[in-house]
């Protein structure tokens, strides 16, 4: 049977891990924000020709707040599938080490 104490330390060890995918995942939106549309939209804050040209042409900007929304989505993804797998992990081999120390017969003393 597992204790408390291994239950506490098992947690503890999900939640650094997991918070290692949400940094990762935040790290990975903010790249491909970047890479995608934040130069786009400083220019537009920045120019009041470009400002004009994104008024005239509302394309550019759907696919600025496209790329920007894209790229939140995946870091999000990123962070909870990371997230969701480091449960199972955890879980999963702690599971099979109970079982295993439950297959094995008690020493007599």
């Amino acid at each position: 049977m597992v204790t408390w104490g291994r239950s506490f330390a098992i947690a503890f060890k999900i939640l650094l891990v997991s918070a290692l995918w949400y940094v990762l995942g935040f790290i990975a939106g903010l790249v491909l924000i970047t890479v995608t549309g934040a130069t786009t939209l400083l220019t537009a804050l920045s120019s009041l020709e470009y400002l004009r040209d994104v008024v005239l042409n509302p394309w550019n900007a759907y696919t600025m707040v496209l790329g920007i929304s894209t790229a939140i989505i995946i870091g999000a993804v990123i962070a909870v599938v990371g997230s969701i797998a480091t449960m199972v992990k955890y879980i999963v081999e702690e599971a099979v080490r109970e079982a295993r120390e439950a297959k094995r017969p008690a020493i007599a003393g």
